[in-house]
C-alpha cells in the first residue's frame, strides 16, 4: 500500500509514540497537530480522515473518548503498524538497489558502445 504524505507523517508519529508503550496511546488533536512537519498543510478536519483511513488499511485501531470536555484518541498498533519502520526501511533499501542497477547498466551500455566504436 502507498502511502501519501500526510498519512506517512501520520502514522510516524502515531508510531513513534506508541511503540515504547506497547503499542498503545493516547493522543490529543492538539499532540499530534504540533507535531505535524509545518510543510504539510494539515488541518484538523484531515486529521480525522486520514485516521481512518489508517485505520481502514489496518495500521492501527482508533477509538474516540471525551477526557475533561477535550476529544482524544485511544490508539493501539496492529501488525501491519508495528511493522511500519521495517517496511520503511525495506522499501527505502529496494529503492536503492534499483538506482544502483540502472546506474550500472548505463555504464555497461556506455563501455560496450565505445568498445563497439573502436572495433568498427
Amino acid at each position: 500500500m502507498v502511502l501519501n504524505r500526510k498519512e506517512k507523517a501520520l502514522l510516524n508519529i502515531v508510531y513513534k509514540t506508541a511503540v515504547n508503550k506497547n503499542g498503545q496511546c493516547l493522543l490529543t488533536p492538539l499532540d499530534i497537530l504540533q507535531k505535524i512537519p509545518y510543510k504539510l498543510e494539515f488541518t484538523e478536519n484531515d486529521l480525522d480522515k486520514v485516521l481512518n483511513d489508517l485505520a481502514l488499511d489496518d495500521y492501527f485501531t482508533v477509538d474516540k473518548a471525551k477526557h475533561h470536555g477535550e476529544i482524544v484518541y485511544v490508539l493501539a498498533l496492529k501488525e501491519k503498524g508495528l511493522s511500519y519502520i521495517r517496511d520503511k526501511k525495506k522499501a527505502r533499501k529496494k529503492l536503492y538497489i534499483r538506482i544502483i542497477t540502472a546506474i550500472l547498466i548505463a555504464i555497461m551500455s556506455f563501455i560496450i558502445k565505445w568498445i563497439l566504436d573502436k572495433i568498427f
